[in-house]
């Protein structure tokens, strides 16, 4: 009986430990018909007003690729942030495949501060440059005084599509020197960055911001849903990923 007592306490000890371990976001968006944030002040910078539709968890933002979207700042945007974290959130195109040849493309977040730190991505379709240029998502991580680091992860047809749901996170730590892209849990991509960091980089006085939603170039018209966005204040794991 002492013996299954002892057992009986350990499990319950180990699942209070997953539970005190618990990854919490430093930003949550969850759209579910309202663009507030607590903590921080946004602009709606596309034209109207948002418009939520049925989203991977309640509601979602739809989004078009001809202006940014939202954009968001806060204090939740560091130098800590900068150097190592993670943005999480999903994805549907809703009037384009990805997988199509048809010049169509967003950005779905944009992430920067004041010292020239930026971590952003984009997706794209083409149906220019013939069979040399394939359909795919652009990891781009700019650091302060060392220049931009891209890593392209093509699109797989059994994750992307028509009306699609998609999980995307990215992750990125300096100290480490790399960024990974997780799509659907699995990972495909990792690009190298730089492992040197300056705290003293010079502030501008361009504000922080996280723009969720975005323009690339002069393509028609596409809609995309985003939902769920929540950015991280560390390197996210595969089963944090997950959960």
């Amino acid at each position: 009986m002492r013996k299954l007592i002892i057992v009986v306490g350990l499990v319950v000890l180990g699942l209070l430990a997953k539970e005190v371990k618990a990854v919490e976001p430093v930003f949550w968006a969850n759209f579910d018909g309202k663009l507030t944030v607590s903590g921080t002040s946004f602009t709606w910078k596309a034209g109207g007003e948002p418009v939520f539709q049925e989203g991977h968890s309640g509601k979602a933002l739809l989004l078009g690729s001809d202006k940014y979207g939202v954009e968001y700042t806060g204090e939740f945007i560091s130098d800590a942030l900068m150097r190592a974290g993670s943005i999480v959130f999903w994805f549907k195109p809703t009037d384009w495949d990805p997988l199509v040849r048809k010049d169509r493309s967003i950005y779905p977040f944009f992430l920067s501060d004041a010292k020239g730190n930026q971590v952003f991505m984009y997706v794209m379709s083409y149906a220019t440059g013939g069979g040399r240029i394939k359909n795919h998502l652009q990891l781009y991580v700019d650091t302060a005084g060392q220049g931009r680091k891209q890593k392209t992860s093509y699109l797989r047809k059994e994750d992307w599509g028509l009306n699609k749901w998609v999980q995307i996170a990215v992750t990125w730590d300096h100290s480490m020197g790399e960024a990974k892209i997780y799509i659907n849990d699995k990972q495909t991509t990792t690009l190298a960055i730089p492992s040197q960091w300056s705290e003293s980089a010079k502030e501008s006085k361009v504000t922080p911001t996280l723009k969720i939603g975005g323009q690339i170039c002069k393509q028609p018209l596409c809609h995309t849903l985003i939902d769920e966005v929540r950015v991280y204040g560390q390197v996210l794991d595969i089963e944090a990923v997950k959960s």
